[in-house]
């Protein structure tokens, strides 16, 4: 880390005997000539390497599957990540899909991977993502962007967790200018929720899965998916079934 970390990349890749680096990023770096400065490194040092350019912004799943494709043609058995948290997330991901059998929809949860991946070196163009030193990656289980997601679905979760602490939604709701002077607890906490609908549609942001192509019949896969995380439920206010998530999708669908 530090100013001319880049130039060490060669010795790191090195260090832990790759034969050939495949470069994941995306077309927008490839065309502002930063991804160059990485196939120089490489250059110089006489390593072998491809560029996976098709990562996406909020990636869908099934560009993992086009990389990992790449990863076997070419033979690469170590992964560069070059990018935003896009081409972050994908590289992390294809890392492991390149070791592990099945779908990739069978790893969406925590602790789901068998094995260990291929080596990866990430290098980050953006602050503030920090995908670089998670362990997750976030893909677009209907390329929804990832922040049109979450308030299209916030106000609907709010609605379900408030029971789980009204005093604390009470205080949001103050956050977000609410006069909650004379309501009751409850009433409060639903003023809260309120402002969140209010905030997302004084924002112009789409309010429904439908609008994305999301039917009844994808909503099961969802909340499935969602009782996976275990990770975030575990510090949910109020404990949810799957049966719950269903109904927290179904009324924004």
């Amino acid at each position: 880390m530090g100013p001319g970390a880049l130039n060490q990349l060669a010795d790191e890749v090195r260090a832990l005997k790759a034969n050939k680096v495949l470069i994941v990023t995306d077309q927008g770096l490839i065309d502002a000539g930063l991804v160059e400065q990485v196939q120089a490194v490489l250059e110089k040092s006489d390593i072998k390497y491809a560029v996976f350019g098709e990562v996406e912004a909020d990636p869908r799943y099934e560009i993992v599957s086009d990389c990992v494709e790449m990863i076997h043609r070419e033979k690469a058995d170590f992964i560069i990540g070059f990018g935003g948290g896009s081409p972050i997330d994908i590289a992390k991901v294809s890392a492991i899909m390149a070791t592990n059998e099945g779908l990739i929809t069978e790893y969406f949860g925590i602790d789901l991977v068998p094995k260990s991946g291929l080596p990866t070196i990430i290098i980050p163009t953006t602050a503030g993502t920090g995908s670089e030193v998670t362990p997750i990656a976030i893909l677009s289980e209907f390329h929804i962007p990832h922040g049109v997601a979450n308030s299209i679905m916030l106000a609907s979760v709010m609605e379900f967790n408030k029971l789980g602490n009204l005093e604390r939604f009470g205080e949001i709701a103050g956050y977000l200018g609410e006069n909650t002077s004379g309501l009751s607890v409850r009433l409060a906490a639903h003023a809260a929720v309120e402002a969140m609908r209010t905030l997302a549609a004084d924002l112009k942001i789409p309010d429904h899965l439908s609008d994305f192509g999301i039917q009844d019949k994808d909503i099961p896969e969802l909340a499935a998916g969602v009782m996976k995380v275990t990770r975030l439920l575990a510090n949910n206010p109020r404990e949810l079934s799957q049966k719950d998530a269903e109904a927290i999708y179904r009324s924004v669908l």
